[in-house]
């Protein structure tokens, strides 16, 4: 394991706490949402509607299900990534319009944290966008699940809003830092 101890003589350099910051929350929202819609328009113009779009009862149940299992995927990626840097125990939770998965006992290098706040969406999406090349190439047998492939596509890329957005914060600091993530709250630290 290569875990990352808290500093002793560090300095807190960065906050960002989701359940009291809603405007950031709601913002976040908005882009996330933008690039939802996005990624729709592009899916449009590489297969105009309504191809694979008769959205039937099991259409509709796969959209549900498919939202409801990639957010728990999603959360679970993070997991498995944070544990690969470390052995602390893990947190998951929902607050509000936010699923999360933390590690509060554990603080992890700017590299680290990286992968681990980009591995749903570079993961998810390479599995998502292979699918979908796969449903495009016209088989009849999966042709009609083009845009619900889509729109899981769509929340894939929209959804992991926030962690584009920490990862941005981090690339601002030149220094090593240190992060430590509860799921709701993560804190930048620099030795």
């Amino acid at each position: 394991m290569n875990f990352v101890p808290e500093p002793s003589d560090s300095q807190l350099v960065f906050h960002l706490d989701l359940k009291k910051e809603r405007t950031l929350g709601r913002y976040l929202n908005i882009v996330g949402t933008l690039i939802f819609i996005l990624v729709m328009a592009i899916g449009y113009i590489i297969l105009p509607f309504p191809y694979g779009a008769d959205f039937s009862f099991i259409h509709v149940i796969g959209i549900v299900a498919g939202f409801l299992g990639y957010v728990v995927i999603h959360e679970l990626v993070h997991a498995l990534a944070m544990l690969m840097f470390s052995n602390k125990r893990l947190r998951f939770g929902v607050h509000g319009y936010f699923a999360y998965a933390g590690m509060p006992e554990a603080y992890f290098s700017k590299r680290q944290y990286v992968l681990i706040a980009l591995a749903p969406s570079a993961l998810l999406g390479a599995i998502l966008i292979s699918i979908a090349a796969i449903i495009a190439t016209g088989n009849p047998l999966f042709g009609s699940w083009y845009w619900v492939t889509l729109i899981i596509m769509g929340q894939n890329f929209g959804g992991s809003i926030g962690d584009y957005y920490v990862v941005n914060r981090l690339a601002k600091f030149k220094a090593p830092v240190f992060i430590n993530d509860d799921g709701m709250r993560m804190r930048f630290y620099k030795p």
